[in-house]
C-alpha cells in the first residue's frame, strides 16, 4: 500500500471519529438543554398549580369559604399572600424561559392585573413594572372582607378569571415537559457503558407540594 493510500484511510478514519464525537457532543448538549427546560417548566407547572389552588379558595362562595370563617380576614390574607408569592414565581419563570407562547401568557396575566389596578390596590396588591406583584398587609387589614369577596369570589369574580388563565399555563407547562421527555428518549436509544440510559440522569420535571 502506498503511503498516500495509508494517509487517505487514516484521514478518513480520523474524520469519521471527529464526526462521531461531534454528534455525541450535540446530543449531549441537547439533552442538557432539555433537562434545564424541563426543570424550568416543572417550576412553572407547580407554581401554576399552587396559584390555582389559592385562587380557587378565593373564588369559593359557599358556607365553607374563607370569607365565612370565624377569622375571615386572617384567612383571606393568608390566601392572598400565598397567591402573590407563587404568582411571582410563575411569572418570573415564564419570562426566563422565553418564547412566543410563554411571553403571550406573561403579557395576558400582566394585562389582566393592570386592567383592575385600582380594585387590586384596595386589598393591598400592586403590580411592579416587570409584572410581579406586591402585597401590602397593612392596606389589606384596613380593607373590608365583604368587598374582597365581591371582587374575588363567584363565577364572574377576579379569582375565577385568573384561575382560567392559570390552568392554561399549567397545562402548557405539562405538555412541554412531556415533549421534552419524548425528545430526550429519542436521543437516548443507546445505553451508556455503565448499563444505564443517559436519560436516567437527564430530563425530569421539578415538582413540590401543591400547597405548602
Amino acid at each position: 500500500m502506498s503511503s498516500g493510500g495509508f494517509k487517505s484511510k487514516t484521514n478518513q478514519s480520523l474524520l469519521a471519529a471527529l464526526n462521531k464525537n461531534s454528534g455525541e457532543k450535540t446530543n449531549g448538549a441537547t439533552l442538557a438543554e432539555n433537562q434545564s427546560k424541563s426543570y424550568d417548566y416543572g417550576i412553572v407547572e407547580t407554581s401554576a398549580e399552587r396559584v390555582g389552588s389559592y385562587l380557587a379558595a378565593l373564588g369559593e362562595t359557599g358556607e365553607k369559604s374563607v370569607y365565612e370563617k370565624e377569622d375571615a380576614k386572617a384567612a383571606v390574607e393568608k390566601e392572598l399572600q400565598s397567591f402573590v408569592s407563587n404568582y411571582n414565581i410563575m411569572l418570573r419563570k415564564l419570562k426566563s424561559i422565553g418564547g412566543t407562547v410563554n411571553s403571550a401568557y406573561e403579557k395576558k396575566l400582566k394585562d389582566m392585573i393592570a386592567a383592575k389596578k385600582e380594585e387590586f390596590g384596595k386589598f393591598g396588591i400592586s403590580q411592579n413594572v416587570n409584572g410581579t406583584l406586591e402585597f401590602d398587609v397593612k392596606t389589606f387589614r384596613n380593607a373590608d372582607v365583604a368587598a374582597a369577596k365581591d371582587f374575588f369570589a363567584g363565577e364572574s369574580g377576579m379569582a375565577s378569571k385568573l384561575l382560567a388563565q392559570t390552568k392554561q399555563i399549567e397545562t402548557h407547562a405539562a405538555d412541554q415537559i412531556a415533549a421534552l421527555k419524548k425528545s430526550s428518549y429519542a436521543l437516548c436509544s443507546n445505553y451508556s457503558r455503565y448499563g444505564s440510559s443517559i436519560y436516567d440522569n437527564g430530563v425530569s420535571g421539578y415538582k413540590y407540594n401543591a400547597r405548602g
